[in-house]
């Protein structure tokens, strides 16, 4: 799409925002992304690659899969015990997060009630009979010769009055089945004030039988029309609300000339056959903007958590997949807003059959109704205000750290008030349109997330053909010019193609400047997909995660279980176990089990460092979009090494990664003995097997294991790589001393899991020399200058940024809290390796040199949050003073060793921070002097 930036940003001044007018714009500029002390964020500097996901500020590795609980819920039967185990599952097969869906009805249900009396009465001869509804059926008949009607009756007396008030519910409707197909039109009546009826009442005990003295409440909407069986809705609430009583009475009529046969209550739980409703009592649903009830989506959390997998919120509201399904939003929104048309004025509407298990009605919303945008983003915005209440409560592990609004939008324009008003102002194409009323709607949702008690990064996917792909530019554009609340818009590509999928990471339009090239659903492949096709298969699956990051992209894979065909297992069983999907032996989950396992090794690598698809030169990989033969040798150059990978098994991929100055890693995956040769490498000490502790830990350690290796007598080094294993090849001068028998011309045998003392450096290295003003690229966790600093470990001070023992200036020994040395930051400097070090003075002797810049070792001496507690205590053994203003001039108070304050928030001062007191007051927050209860 060809997309006129000027002209939106123009015509965004002289409308403003609709539906962030309800306070949820950001008032941080865009180019962050980082909302109020976010949980996670993108950076997009301080790295090699060029936008990481952090979670707490600490690169995070996203392998994910996509598990359907909507749908192994309300589609298969799945309990919560069924779930929790499908969470566990993803965990033991690699995956690092969970994407999983809420429904704005999960978190606002309506309440549904069943009549507590049902009355069927006939008129005539049988004006004094009572019918029960097991022996006969509720056929409604109004001719001349012939009436009967339907009593319901529904007490509401039980509701919590604090979120369904009588007389002002948003929303409430009358569903019910009619069995009969016929072109009928039934009445609903409203018997005002009158519920001393019984299910024993007759014709001639009943309230209010003539037409003439009954109120229509309600008839069949024009939209839907009875015409065949299935269950039909009929809109009740005035007559509730003119109620405002604990009982309500409605009768059923068919109009004059017609009659329809209904379901009554002998149904209730007596399914006869696969095909039939699962219930054809007529329900009452009452919705309320005021009812909310986490328990589903508490419970959701809880299972991540005791899977220990990360979770993503997939929010399934007004937007789901280019339409808006009944079943999954309050009714209350179906009732209040504005329904979209076509062009031709006609709803955009479409019915269920009967067996529908996620509702009758699917329709569209006009996405610049400034209600609904309101209403929503309240909805979204309470959501993940109780994550953070469910966070705290349950231990601060941070579970929840995405928020996807919404899936696969449709940009289909409504020809509705809103928009048609709208886009006259802003005088715009009709495309161009579209794409902005798609981004100002999820950036309306994302606002609501960032400005929340639990921030988040946020994403959006498009489906492929959808034509979504020009809210990408218009995102980055703001995100340069003023704001935006959308971190991430993503594709979700399902096809086999490895070349599409390669330069999906590195190509227009979703690689646009800082946007996140995700691959956000990618599945193995439908069951209606030929596995005999030789390009596509099983063991694809996972090999095709190793695609997506070789070409910059990161892969969410779709999906765990959901019927759409993409499945990695068919069923759960009664031990908790789940069979894999059956067209494939299960080889699918296999191959990608094995690829998550692999890349796990290397996660932080992999989270940290630009592929060589992207423009990358400390990561190199080979055969990420599979030769067509078995053989296959490449060469590329990583920094000074020349790098070969050589395999003869068909679709073997293998990755080189510079680690650091004197060490590269060599991993590969199908091929039982791949080789690597290394040139320009230097004298090779030591080739072990190793891996990171875990996907988020950029400590490396060693592994057990022999590793073939040779030196060439071309000075060339050859290292034989055994199927998904990954080794570590080391030039340092020294090695740790763990009994390994190195040997050029044959194996080395590691036979101890201890740490090498080799580590990654930070990723980063400035093409000219770095100020604190950011403008160079400094690390995210970089202070500024003129900043204190304080050591929780012991540590030396250098002349030189290149830390050697001759060039040691001080020693600074590790101390307690309140004797912990600190420095004044005056400059920055790289070593060699490109490890960040800062130029510093000590506070305790005054000497100024250089020493490390790792969070591990140094912090910030001041807090810069306030404390989720709101609390602090005095730490320091001569106390404190408390002052009139943040200067800390006037003093007011003094507070002894062991006080325990009430903190309102934290205020900057120049370059330190102050805590201001719920007294006004304000004292220091320095570390050494007080602590923060967490």
């Amino acid at each position: 799409m060809s997309f006129k930036s000027s002209l939106i940003l123009s015509a965004l001044t002289f409308v403003g925002v609709i539906g962030l007018s309800a306070g949820y714009t950001s008032s941080t500029k865009a180019s962050t992304n980082q909302g109020n002390n976010p949980i996670s964020k993108v950076a997009t500097s301080g790295f090699d690659k060029k936008q990481v996901l952090e979670v707490n500020n600490q690169p995070f590795f996203y392998n994910g899969v996509q598990i359907r609980i909507d749908k192994l819920r309300d589609n298969y039967g799945y309990n919560m015990n069924d779930i929790r185990n499908a969470f566990k599952q993803a965990k033991s097969d690699g995956f690092t997060v969970v994407n999983s869906q809420i429904l704005w009805s999960d978190v606002q249900p309506d309440k549904v009630l069943k009549p507590t009396d049902i009355a069927y009465i006939k008129n005539g001869d049988d004006a004094a009979k009572n019918f029960t509804e097991s022996s006969t059926p509720l056929k409604l008949q109004n001719t001349d010769s012939s009436q009967s009607m339907v009593y319901l009756k529904y007490d509401l007396s039980g509701l919590d009055s604090s979120k369904f008030k009588a007389g002002s519910l948003d929303g409430v409707k009358l569903r019910i089945y009619a069995k009969s197909d016929s072109d009928s039109k039934l009445n609903i009546y409203g018997i005002d004030k009158d519920n001393s009826w019984s299910k024993d009442t007759t014709w001639k005990t009943a309230p209010y039988k003539g037409d003439s003295s009954k109120k229509t409440v309600s008839v069949s909407p024009t939209y839907d029309p009875i015409k065949q069986e299935n269950y039909y809705d009929f809109d009740v609430t005035d007559f509730v609300n003119s109620q405002n009583a604990g009982k309500v009475t409605l009768a059923l009529q068919s109009q004059k000339g017609s009659s329809i046969e209904i379901g009554g209550g002998s149904q209730i739980g007596n399914q006869k056959a696969a095909n039939q409703p699962l219930n054809e009592t007529p329900e009452l649903s009452l919705s309320s903007k005021s009812n909310y009830d986490y328990n589903y989506l508490d419970q959701i959390i809880k299972a991540a958590r005791d899977a220990d997998i990360k979770l993503e919120l997939l929010w399934f509201g007004s937007d789901t997949t280019k339409q808006v399904t009944e079943h999954r939003v309050p009714y209350y929104v179906m009732h209040d807003y504005t329904m979209a048309k076509d062009s031709k004025g006609k709803l955009i509407m479409k019915k269920s059959g009967p067996t529908s298990t996620t509702g009758q009605y699917t329709f569209n919303l006009d996405k610049n109704d400034a209600n609904l945008q309101k209403q929503e983003a309240q909805s979204v915005s309470d959501l993940f205000n109780h994550v953070a209440e469910n966070n705290k409560a349950n231990g601060s592990t941070d579970t929840v750290i995405g928020a996807q609004m919404p899936n696969e939008p449709t940009t289909q324009m409504s020809y509705t008030e809103p928009s048609t008003a709208l886009k006259s102002k802003m005088n715009m194409s009709s495309g161009d349109f579209n794409t902005w009323t798609l981004w100002n709607y999820t950036n309306s949702l994302d606002a609501a997330v960032k400005n929340s008690q639990y921030p988040v990064w946020t994403r959006v996917n498009n489906a492929v053909g959808d034509g979504g792909s020009g809210i990408i530019a218009l995102n980055e554009d703001k995100r340069q010019s003023s704001s935006t609340n959308l971190d991430a818009v993503g594709l979700d590509p399902y096809t086999y193609d490895y070349q599409k999928l390669y330069d999906y990471g590195h190509s227009k339009p979703y690689a646009d400047r800082n946007n996140i090239p995700m691959v956000m659903e990618d599945g193995m492949g439908s069951d209606s997909w030929s596995w005999a096709d030789k390009n596509y298969g099983p063991l694809d699956a996972g090999l095709r995660t190793i695609t997506a990051l070789a070409g910059g992209a990161t892969r969410n894979y779709y999906d765990f279980k959901s019927g759409d065909g993409f499945d990695l297992y068919d069923k759960v069983n009664a031990d908790g176990t789940f069979t894999p999907h059956e067209h494939d032996g299960g080889k699918a989950i296999d191959s990608v089990r094995d690829v998550n396992h692999f890349v796990n090794k290397i996660g932080y690598d992999l989270a940290t460092k630009q592929a060589d698809g992207a423009g990358g030169k400390n990561m190199m990989f080979f055969n990420a979009v599979p030769a067509s033969g078995n053989d296959f040798t490449a060469t590329k150059k990583l920094n000074n090494t020349d790098v070969t990978y050589k395999t003869d098994t068909n679709k073997s991929m293998g990755i080189a990664i510079q680690r650091d100055d004197d060490d590269i890693v060599l991993a590969s995956t199908l091929d039982s003995n791949a080789t690597f040769t290394l040139k320009n490498f230097g004298k090779v000490t030591s080739v072990t097997y190793g891996q990171y502790e875990s996907p988020q830990s950029d400590k490396w350690t060693q592994t057990n294991g022999n590793v073939t290796y040779k030196k060439n007598t071309d000075g060339t080094y050859t290292i034989t790589v055994p199927k998904y294993s990954v080794v570590n090849v080391s030039k340092k001068t020294t090695t740790p001393s763990n009994n390994n028998n190195n040997n050029s011309n044959g194996s080395s045998s590691s036979n101890s899991s201890s740490t090498t003392p080799s580590k990654p450096n930070d990723n980063w290295k400035p093409s000219s020399p770095s100020k604190a003003d950011g403008s160079t690229g400094l690390p995210n966790y970089a202070v500024k200058e003129g900043v204190v600093v304080y050591a929780t470990k012991g540590l030396y001070m250098y002349k030189t940024a290149n830390f050697k023992k001759s060039q040691r200036i001080s020693k600074f020994a590790k101390a307690t809290r309140v004797n912990r040395p600190a420095f004044v930051v005056i400059d920055y400097a790289r070593s060699n390796s490109g490890s960040l070090r800062y130029k510093v003075r000590s506070l305790k002797n005054g000497k100024t040199g250089y020493i490390t810049a790792s969070r591990k070792y140094v912090v910030n001496a001041f807090y810069q949050t306030t404390p989720k507690s709101r609390r602090i205590t005095v730490l320091s053994p001569k106390g404190i003073n408390a002052y009139k203003s943040a200067s800390l001039k006037t003093k007011v108070k003094h507070y002894k060793k062991g006080a325990r304050l009430a903190v309102k928030r934290i205020v900057k001062h120049k370059l330190t921070t102050r805590y201001q007191l719920t007294n006004g007051h304000f004292v220091t927050a320095k570390k050494t002097l007080v602590i923060a209860k967490k």
